[in-house]
């Protein structure tokens, strides 16, 4: 008998609520950024809705950072019995994250191939491709977070200490390392780029780490103060957006971009508390869809591709309207969800769908919780 992880899904008692309310908010974020994104062009007929929907599309990317967040909660915060078995955990991340991601990889470039639109490179062409996950417009986020993993150790020990101090060094490490990167002259480029981008992320996720700790303290400020960490991060996200950042110092901005990330982002998952208090059922329903998102983010370019080919091969023109895209973005991610859980319960197709599975292993059991 192969070793073929089996499936069966986790059980919603093992499940945070608010975490899985967030990821799905945030795929949910992600899918209408491409449907914006492949439908609205420069139209000067329309430039005023135009702008408006594109200004309401880069406010809505906090949502990339929030999965980064939600990592660094969950992983970055492992107790000192479960970090012993890292080599385990590893061992099963690889499976559950990095092997569909190599095949919804080979697809993308099979079908890039197919359209003409990205021709087959060199094999060092394609490997650069698939360390910096740029073998589709979508799939750079995979790498990164393969990047917050193996941190975690490191990460954790520092957790152990403090979670103040793990958001201090974290941010340090996030905002030095590509700008010196960046002055190096002779260098591997693909490898600094993917330390560039990992490190870019890890603020987040040491955030993320930080507000597990105030859950596990039973601090309610991030829930009492969500409206206001809502609005003052999109606030800072439109400052980023129509603001003129060059005349303010390089760390300001900087730090102007990260606030009009993480901002939302606590505020999200504050609301989601409290949604889940207000009506506990409905993380009951939610939690066997969260484990789904990881193949919605893999799939639903995809998706938006079909939809988008059959409505020129019908004669329909792909033009930008607010009911079009609408429609197209409650189709994908809709149907993305639901295709996932479907292929999710075919055991051989593990390697497809990236929904995270329970066995009698003890990386298994590691990996309960990043689901």
């Amino acid at each position: 008998m192969t070793n073929v992880p089996v499936t069966r899904v986790e059980s919603v008692r093992e499940r945070v609520p608010e975490y899985d309310s967030a990821r799905i908010v945030s795929i949910a974020c992600v899918v209408l950024i491409h449907v914006i994104a492949q439908y609205v062009t420069p139209d000067v007929r329309n430039v005023g809705v135009n702008r408006l929907i594109m200004f309401i599309s880069r406010e809505l990317r906090f949502a990339v950072p929030m999965f980064a967040m939600l990592t660094g909660a969950l992983i970055w915060t492992r107790s000192p019995g479960q970090s012993r078995e890292w080599a385990a955990f590893f061992s099963r991340r690889f499976m559950v994250v990095l092997v569909p991601y190599l095949v919804w990889s080979a697809i993308f470039v099979s079908v890039g191939v197919y359209l003409g639109v990205k021709p087959l490179g060199s094999l060092t062409r394609v490997v650069q491709d698939l360390l910096l996950g740029t073998t589709w417009y979508h799939l750079y986020f995979v790498p990164i977070i393969a990047g917050i993993y193996l941190f975690a150790p490191l990460a954790q020990a520092v957790y152990r200490r403090s979670a103040v101090g793990l958001v201090v060094v974290a941010c340090l490490v996030g905002m030095v390392t590509p700008t010196v990167l960046a002055r190096v002259e002779l260098h591997p480029e693909t490898a600094f780029k993917l330390v560039s981008l990992v490190t870019s992320y890890l603020p987040y996720a040491a955030f993320g780490a930080w507000y597990a700790s105030l859950r596990q303290d039973g601090s309610r400020v991030v829930v009492r103060v969500w409206p206001m960490l809502l609005a003052a991060g999109f606030g800072f996200r439109a400052w980023v957006i129509l603001g003129d950042l060059s005349r303010i110092p390089v760390y300001l901005s900087a730090l102007a971009n990260l606030m009009g990330y993480l901002l939302p982002s606590l505020g999200v998952l504050g609301l989601a508390v409290v949604v889940s208090e207000r009506w506990p059922k409905l993380g009951s329903r939610v939690a066997p869809w969260a484990p789904c998102v990881f193949g919605v983010y893999l799939a639903h370019p995809l998706v938006l591709l079909v939809i988008e080919r059959t409505m020129r091969a019908v004669g329909a023109s792909p033009t930008a309207s607010i009911s079009l895209m609408a429609a197209v973005w409650l189709v994908t991610t809709v149907g993305c969800f639901v295709a996932v859980r479907l292929v999710s319960k075919v055991g051989w197709l593990w390697w497809l769908h990236g929904v995270p599975r329970r066995s009698a292993s003890i990386s298994d059991q590691m990996a309960r919780h990043l689901s």
